[in-house]
This record gives C-alpha cells, sequence and structure tokens, in this order.
C-alpha cells in the first residue's frame, strides 16, 4: 500500500492519494524530494528513483505501507527532526550529521560531486576557480567540501546559493553563474537539458544512505541495512537491475583527476630506474670479470719472476706473495696472509733489515 502524504504546515505540495487501511502493515513517512536519479516522486505518487525502488521492495518484504511525501531537501529534513517523519533516502554521510541524524551502516550508493560550466567557460583545473562565480545548493556536503577547497587554495571565488541543484543549473546557463556544483548522478542526467558541459574537476566522493531522525526507527534501518548488504553481497539481480535501470553499475569509486597521470609518471620513473640498475648490474659484472681476468694476468707474471714479490699493510702483515716467496718459505699463497716477518723468520737480523725496507717504503710514499 503507497499513500502520499501532504503536510500543509510545511507548506509541501503533493496530492494526497489514499489506500484501504492495512491494520497488520507498518506505516513508513518517507520525505521525497527532486534529485533524480537518486530520489524521485513517480508517476503513480510513489517513491521512485533508485533510492525509492529499493525502498519499495524492502517495503514489500517486510510488510510496510510507505507514505510518500513530497518536500524540498530542506523541508524534509526539517519534518525528519519534528516527527512528520520517519525516514528520509539518499542522505550523504558526514560526521556532524551523525550528529543529527542515524544512518545504517552499509552504504546504498557512492556519489560524487562535480563541476559544470557553459560551453565556452573554461575550467581545466581547480585555480581556474579563481575568480568564477559558482553556483551551489544551500546545506548541502558540496557546498561545505567546495568551501573548504577555495579557503585552502585561496581562490577568490564567488558563491552563489541556491536551494535546489536545478537552479543551480539554471544559474549557469543563464549566465548568472560560471559554474555549478551538483551531484555527479544528477548532473549527467540534466546537465545537457541547460546547454552544460562536464569540467574534469570532481570533489571527494561520498556515501549514501537511509536516515533516520537521532535514535528514531532503528528498527527501520535495521532492516534496510540487511536487506542492502544482502544484495551487494550477493550481486542480486534486483539491486542490479535497478542500478543499471538508472544507468549506474554497481558502486565504484570515482578516479581522482591526478591519480592516472600520477601513475603514469610513475610507472616510467620505474622502468627508467629498473633500466638504470639493469645497466648499472651488467656494468659492474664486466668490471668485475675483467678485474678478475687481469689480477689472474698479474699474478701470473708476478709468479714467473724469480724474485721475491709481496704486498704487505701498515702493520706490516703479508696480504700476497708470489709462488717464489711461497715456495721458498713453504707456505702457499694462502696460508702466509696475515703473517709478519717474524712469523716466517728465525734470524732476526733479516727480520730487521726487512723491517728497515718496509718501513722506508711505507713512510717515504
Amino acid at each position: 500500500m503507497y499513500v502520499l502524504g501532504m503536510l500543509a504546515a510545511l507548506g509541501f505540495v503533493a496530492p494526497a492519494a489514499h489506500a484501504a487501511p492495512h491494520s497488520q502493515q507498518h506505516i513508513v513517512r518517507v520525505g521525497i524530494y527532486e534529485n533524480p536519479p537518486k530520489l524521485l516522486l513517480d508517476s503513480q505518487a510513489r517513491p521512485g528513483g533508485i533510492m525509492g525502488e529499493l525502498l519499495l521492495e524492502i517495503a514489500k518484504r517486510e510488510g510496510w505501507a510507505l507514505e510518500a511525501v513530497q518536500c524540498d531537501w530542506q523541508q524534509c529534513l526539517n519534518a525528519l527532526q519534528n516527527d512528520l517523519l520517519d525516514i528520509v533516502p539518499g542522505l550523504a554521510y558526514s560526521p556532524e550529521r551523525a550528529a543529527l541524524y542515524s544512518f545504517h551502516s552499509r552504504a546504498v550508493l557512492e556519489d560524487w560531486s562535480q563541476i559544470f560550466t557553459g560551453k565556452t567557460t573554461h575550467i581545466g583545473a581547480l585555480n581556474d576557480l579563481n575568480g568564477k562565480r559558482i553556483a551551489v545548493m544551500s546545506g548541502t556536503l558540496q557546498l561545505t567540501q567546495l568551501y573548504n577547497i577555495l579557503q585552502k587554495l585561496e581562490l577568490g571565488s564567488k558563491l552563489v546559493i541556491t536551494d535546489s541543484q536545478y537552479n543551480a543549473l539554471k544559474l549557469v546557463q543563464s549566465k548568472q553563474a560560471d559554474a555549478a556544483v551538483v551531484g555527479h548522478l544528477f548532473g549527467v542526467r540534466h546537465a545537457g537539458e541547460h546547454g552544460l558541459k562536464t569540467a574534469p574537476i570532481r570533489l571527494e566522493p561520498t556515501n549514501t544512505y537511509f536516515v533516520t531522525a537521532k535514535d528514531r526507527h532503528l528498527d527501520l534501518l535495521a532492516a534496510i541495512d540487511t536487506h542492502i548488504k544482502q544484495w551487494q553481497d550477493n550481486n542480486d539481480p534486483f539491486y542490479t537491475e535497478t542500478l543499471n535501470q538508472w544507468g549506474l553499475r554497481l558502486i565504484e569509486k570515482p578516479t581522482k583527476p591526478w591519480i592516472i597521470p600520477a601513475l603514469l609518471t610513475l610507472g616510467v620513473l620505474l622502468t627508467i630506474a629498473l633500466l638504470t640498475v639493469t645497466l648499472m648490474r651488467i656494468g659492474l659484472r664486466r668490471q668485475r670479470k675483467k678485474l678478475v681476468r687481469t689480477e689472474h694476468h698479474l699474478h701470473t707474471v708476478l709468479d714467473a719472476i724469480d724474485a721475491y714479490v709481496y704486498i704487505k699493510d701498515d702493520q706490516f702483515r703479508y696480504q700476497y706473495a708470489n709462488r717464489k716467496l711461497c715456495e721458498d718459505l713453504n707456505y702457499t699463497t694462502v696460508s702466509i696472509v696475515g703473517k709478519t716477518d717474524q712469523d716466517l723468520y728465525a734470524n732476526k737480523q733479516t727480520i730487521n733489515e726487512f723491517r728497515h725496507n718496509d718501513e722506508q717504503v711505507l713512510y717515504s710514499g
């Protein structure tokens, strides 16, 4: 059973349609504002759009009777706070809103705000917003996000506050604003009607939920959460077909505009770095082989000399000795390393003569 209610005290404009009462059905009063394709009032005065159709199916399965109440965005929220509505679909989460409203845990949709401009207006980067008139709807996260960006970048933009996303687009169309910030889903659907184009600037994505007044009707939110989780986790045909019908796929985060160029640049830099390391390794291997060949050749030459050839460190310990010296002392080229003349010779005069010669070489350079 679907009932369209009218809250005249708040100025809601909606005809009333009544259905026969059903004692076992739980009547749920739903605030409906125009935000297609997320939410709208369909031709039969029922909740429509993505959120509306999902709620209709949940109500069918839960045995609820929905009473659709048409209202403006802020009117819906005021009515929710005043207990004139039970639930409002399509609210994006923020910590500030969480202090005023109760949210279920699993997001229904993910959306982000996008900038739309006239056909001849060029806005390709955030800095291009400097000096521009930007239309944005009051009370939205779009306004908060945009304001924070302009403050952080110290851009001299003028915010043109309006009461709806439709009017934000109309202000650009009538040249009363240079750009409009609206929800991506809404803008893609309606920007063409106003002769506008999409600018390559997206604000941070937001998650969309059904909400109730703070700590009220938590049973409704729990039931909604159960169905949304089941549909998303199981890739439910009804859920996916509903999204596809409205031109959506399953929740996908938009790629930030700087991500792809940054990844491409990072990929190029990594490729260059890997190529450089590879070439260095090849060069080092070649140098190592060359040094080994040179060292082997030098040892061959030194071993052929009929004289003592050796190398000592500054402590007069042998670091190298050629074959002639090793054979005469009955040592190998390996075992002689680290030895001193005191280890090799018994004659003190010979030891002193070697030390004297070595000191002359060491200290004379």
